[in-house]
């Protein structure tokens, strides 16, 4: 082997000729938050869900390790997946839904917290969306009913520009 010296893409991209522009929500781009507060009114059967937060048409990057889920105790065995509601792609494409795209199976038996990605690999902790309108992020519940009066609390972090 050999000692290597290598790129990443977007450090490629600005060495390249002519130069390659990076997204603005990759290099210099805000963080923003869109929050929710959620109490369910009337018990739902399993595989209810909420839609928890509208996210802005173009290219955005959710960072899951920096967003936060809060829910009160649902019950025995039950669990809660975040995932993204079926939308157009910048190139007319239709992405379906994915109710586990940002987490699968958070135990939400008894009151706590988490942040969405937990089951994620490491290289998936930033998940790009690029939409015509927009995504809705949605919770769902599964393993048993959403009882009345349950509590989702939290935040999703984003960028773009």
């Amino acid at each position: 082997m050999a000692v290597t010296n290598q790129l990443s893409t977007q450090k490629a991209n600005a060495a390249a000729s002519p130069k390659v522009m990076n997204p603005a929500g990759d290099e210099g781009g805000k963080l923003r938050i869109a929050r929710f507060n959620f109490v369910q009114a009337g018990a739902g059967d399993a595989t209810s869900t909420v839609d928890l937060v509208d996210l802005p048409r173009g290219r955005v990057n959710i960072v899951t390790a920096l967003s936060k889920v809060a829910w009160s105790a649902f019950g025995s065995a039950r669990t809660l997946d975040i995932g993204l509601r079926a939308y157009t792609k910048i190139d007319n494409s239709v992405n379906a839904e994915a109710p586990a795209e940002l987490d699968d199976d958070i135990d939400v038996s008894s009151a706590g917290t988490a942040a969405p990605g937990s089951d994620l690999s490491s290289k998936d902790k930033i998940r790009t969306v690029t939409s015509q309108q927009g995504v809705t992020v949605f919770a769902s519940v599964a393993g048993g009913t959403i009882p009345d009066g349950a509590t989702l609390d939290g935040y999703i972090v984003y960028t773009t520009d």
